[in-house]
């Protein structure tokens, strides 16, 4: 019995991958035309294309031909965002989409199977995908066209695109953040989604998903357990964006207790400056945070890292008895980090002059 049992679930698997390919044919084969758009074809168009996330685009004038390309294309108006928008569509082949997506799953999970499976095509368009992401993106920080129009790249299988999604649903502050800015429903919609991102391998990916979570103080249920979790990621960037999206949604006592000692543990990683720049602006926890920043002032190597410290310990102008004698120390230095200090020495001498 439990051998014709398992027969039939090992039939129902291949089920699943043959119903997928099925639905995605339907969508590869239908006829992509190639229309005229300003006297040239729209895939010459597409090709014609520059990189906006190529390093090399800062030489060579690389940087003054992305930014002429962008202003031609606002210019171009909501004709040229469609000529984007279906380029995209084409550049996205489904049933090679999903033949990859089935032969990893079978890969992962039933490698034997997988030996006998088809291997899938390498995504040849991943390239043309990331250059019309990267315009789309640019164009609707612009305004020229609504960001919903970015809500398929998050579904793209390449992580760069998702990526270049994600910097531009939280780019903005406070109501102009474009999360913000469209459909209730569409955002609704999109919590489960950023919830999930939390967890994949890609960190670009689990950083961009954990700085929307930000945008979501009505949710903070949801929001605040999952971004506690992401405070222990073990990618510092991971761990600091957790601790800027936990500022904007959290309790005063889930920042005291579990933001600032993350945030003071980061001083030791590549996140340093950020993070000591952040204690400074919560002012929290001056127990901690004050040590921390001092020490970091006097034992770091980084002018750059020393100067974000002693700003932010300007901050703590109620803690200025233990902060201004080792300051006083730093100051006697002739360099960028004695200057700092002494400017910071006026602020919180200044300030208790006028409290007493």
């Amino acid at each position: 019995m439990k051998a014709a049992t398992s027969g039939k679930s090992k039939k129902w698997l291949w089920i699943i991958p043959i119903t997928a390919l099925l639905v995605a044919g339907v969508a590869y084969f239908r006829s992509t035309p190639d229309p005229m758009f300003r006297g040239k074809k729209e895939s010459q168009w597409i090709a014609g294309l520059i990189s906006t996330d190529d390093p090399q685009a800062m030489y060579n004038g690389g940087l003054r031909a992305r930014t002429k390309q962008a202003q031609e294309w606002k210019e171009f108006g909501p004709e040229g965002v469609q000529v984007l928008i279906r380029g995209l569509d084409n550049a996205t082949h489904p049933v090679e989409k999903a033949h990859r997506q089935i032969y990893d799953w079978l890969a992962l999970r039933l490698p034997v199977i997988a030996r006998n499976f088809p291997k899938p095509k390498i995504d040849g368009t991943r390239d043309e995908r990331r250059r019309i992401a990267g315009l789309l993106s640019k164009l609707a920080r612009s305004g020229h066209e609504p960001a919903s129009v970015m809500r398929r790249c998050l579904d793209d299988e390449d992580s760069k695109v998702r990526e270049m999604a994600f910097m531009l649903f939280t780019s903005g502050v406070d109501e102009f953040a474009r999360l913000n800015q469209i459909d209730e429903n569409d955002k609704a919609s999109l919590l489960s989604y950023f919830i999930r991102v939390t967890k994949v391998p890609e960190q670009q990916n689990r950083i961009g998903a954990v700085h929307a979570l930000g945008y979501y103080p009505e949710k903070t249920k949801k929001v605040v357990p999952v971004l506690l979790e992401a405070l222990q990621d073990t990618a510092p960037p991971v761990r600091f964006a957790a601790a800027i999206s936990l500022q904007k949604v959290a309790s005063e006592d889930v920042i005291a207790t579990s933001v600032v000692p993350v945030l003071i543990g980061l001083l030791q990683t590549p996140s340093a400056c950020d993070s000591a720049r952040l204690l400074g602006e919560l002012k929290r926890e001056p127990a901690l945070s004050v040590p921390a920043l001092m020490q970091t002032v006097q034992t770091n190597k980084s002018t750059l890292l020393a100067c974000i410290a002693i700003i932010a310990l300007s901050h703590f102008e109620e803690q200025a008895e233990a902060i201004v004698p080792a300051l006083q120390k730093v100051a006697l230095r002739e360099d960028n980090v004695g200057h700092h200090a002494r400017e910071a020495l006026k602020h919180l001498s200044a300030d208790a002059l006028v409290k007493n």
